[in-house]
C-alpha cells in the first residue's frame, strides 16, 4: 500500500510540477486545521497549489483549476473505560479544485470552488490499560473525499496577492474537517 501511495504522489507531483512551464499561478497556504473527529485537538495544515486559468483554453474568464499537494495533522487523547486513548492522525492529500474568482472593485476579489481529492490517512492508536498495559494499534488508508473552498485575495502588485480562505474536507471515518488558511498566490 505504501508503495501504491509513493507512486501516486510520485506521479501526482510530476503532473504538478511539469504544468507550471504553461500555467498560470502557484499558491502556498497554512494554517490551522479544526477536525471532524471530537478527540483530536486543533491541529496544522500546509498547502501548495498550482492553477491554470481556464480562459487561456475554453473562453471562460475568472475560472481556473487548481492541483494541488498537502499535509495535515492533529493528536488528541480520549478515555474508554476508564482506559487512556492517545491518538494521532497525519493526512497527506492531492486535490484538484475548480476555482471561480469574482473581482470586487479595487485591489479585493472573492473565490469559491469544489473539487475531489485523493486522501492517504495515517492513524497511530496508543491505549493504556492499568492492567494490560500499552497497546498500540497504527492503520493507513487511501481515501477519496470531497472539498468545498470559500476566501477572498488582496491583489499586491501584478504578480502577488494575498489570500485568505475557509476549506471544507468531507472525507469518511470524520477525517476531514474546516481550514483555515492563510497564504500567498504567486502569478506567472
Amino acid at each position: 500500500m505504501k508503495k501504491a501511495v509513493f507512486l501516486f504522489i510520485s506521479v501526482y507531483f510530476l503532473v504538478f510540477a511539469s504544468a507550471a512551464f504553461a500555467g498560470d499561478y502557484f499558491t502556498g497556504k497554512i494554517g490551522p486545521y479544526f477536525p471532524e473527529e471530537r478527540f483530536l485537538d486543533t491541529g496544522f495544515n500546509i498547502e501548495g497549489a498550482y492553477g491554470l486559468d481556464l480562459y487561456k483554453m475554453t473562453g471562460i474568464e475568472n475560472l481556473a483549476i487548481e492541483f494541488g499537494l498537502g499535509y495535515y495533522t492533529a493528536s488528541g487523547d480520549d478515555y474508554d473505560l476508564g482506559n487512556k486513548i492517545d491518538v494521532d492522525l497525519d493526512v497527506i492529500s492531492a486535490t484538484t479544485t475548480a476555482v471561480y474568482t469574482l473581482d470586487l472593485s479595487g485591489p479585493f476579489s472573492l473565490f469559491g470552488g469544489g473539487g475531489l481529492g485523493l486522501y492517504h490517512t495515517m492513524v497511530e492508536v496508543k491505549e493504556s490499560d492499568p492492567i494490560f498495559g500499552t497497546y498500540k494499534d497504527d492503520d493507513s488508508d487511501l481515501k477519496l473525499g470531497l472539498h468545498l473552498v470559500g476566501g477572498g485575495r488582496l491583489q499586491l502588485n501584478n504578480q502577488m496577492d494575498l489570500t485568505t480562505e475557509v476549506k471544507y474536507v468531507a472525507l469518511s471515518d470524520d477525517m476531514g474537517g474546516v481550514f483555515l488558511n492563510f497564504g500567498i498566490k504567486y502569478n506567472f
